[in-house]
């Protein structure tokens, strides 16, 4: 089982690894690309000022050999793929997706009374949440928000601070609680409004994914959305056994709390194509 997880990191990482090298490659070649460009723009100004009297002076094996040189380039220049924004969004999410899952195993085999775990645990959930803070990842939620709904970043802003007060102060957590909950409830509140086709239609977590899902029902974005209903709904469960005032547990850890309801947003956003 631990060699059949660990193939499909490994596999990703040498893949991606692949494709920043050859994007590396690529790169190399703007400069030789632009070259091109100026000397055929050159090329195509001065034959189109071309008088009829100076055609003679071109023989018809240079027409035919440059007709040669045209086809050499474009076949020697493939044109790099297209690439969808989008795209990039759905692979970011699916991936975050995955490290959520893995993430969440960490943190609950930390609870277990076996040292080895424990340390394991301690060791990889911090490293995951300096990840995120490498990455800016509340940066990121946040500007995915603002295409969503701006007062989002006002409330996610909010509960941020009210976050970082409790760390170090016992009587904020209730207020911090309800302050992320606000955030995770008027999040879904937006999503829904957005998929419905009229002002008070009933509304699922369901049907909400197979609307805003960018890759369409039966895609992998589409099941993957559908899936973070699961970890909403744990999400507002924690949360608001926090604004009841529970502190004991896993289930009460506001940085456990936090880090995954920025990974479940990020995540959601990215599969809903903002």
């Amino acid at each position: 089982m631990k060699e059949q997880l660990l193939g499909n990191p490994q596999e990703i990482i040498n893949y991606l690894k692949e494709w920043l090298s050859r994007h590396n490659e690529e790169t190399k070649m703007v400069p030789i690309v632009q070259d091109l460009v100026n000397r055929t723009e050159w090329e195509f100004q001065t034959l189109s000022e071309m008088p009829e009297d100076a055609v003679e002076f071109f023989s018809p094996e240079f027409v035919k050999e440059y007709a040669d040189s045209t086809d050499f380039i474009k076949e020697s220049l493939p044109l790099p793929p297209m690439f969808q924004i989008t795209v990039g969004s759905s692979a970011a999410s699916i991936s975050s997706a995955s490290s959520s899952k893995i993430y969440n195993v960490v943190t609950r085999a930390g609870e277990v009374d076996d040292d080895s775990l424990g340390k394991w645990s301690s060791k990889c959930t911090l490293q995951y949440r300096e990840l995120q803070e490498k990455q800016k990842r509340i940066e990121k939620v946040k500007q995915k928000l603002n295409n969503l709904n701006p007062d989002r970043i006002k409330e996610l802003e909010q509960a941020y601070q009210e976050y970082s007060e409790a760390k170090s102060n016992e009587d904020k957590r209730i207020s911090a609680g309800i302050a992320m909950r606000n955030v995770l409830e008027h999040f879904k509140g937006d999503l829904y409004e957005l998929a419905r086709n009229h002002h008070g239609e009933n509304m699922t977590w369901e049907r909400m994914a197979e609307i805003l899902s960018i890759g369409g029902v039966g895609s992998i974005e589409h099941k993957a959305l559908k899936n973070q209903e699961e970890e909403w709904r744990s999400l507002e469960r924690r949360l608001s056994g926090v604004a009841k005032g529970q502190k004991l547990g896993l289930i009460a850890d506001l940085d456990d709390i936090w880090t995954r309801l920025l990974d479940h947003l990020y995540i959601v956003l990215g599969l809903t194509g903002f």
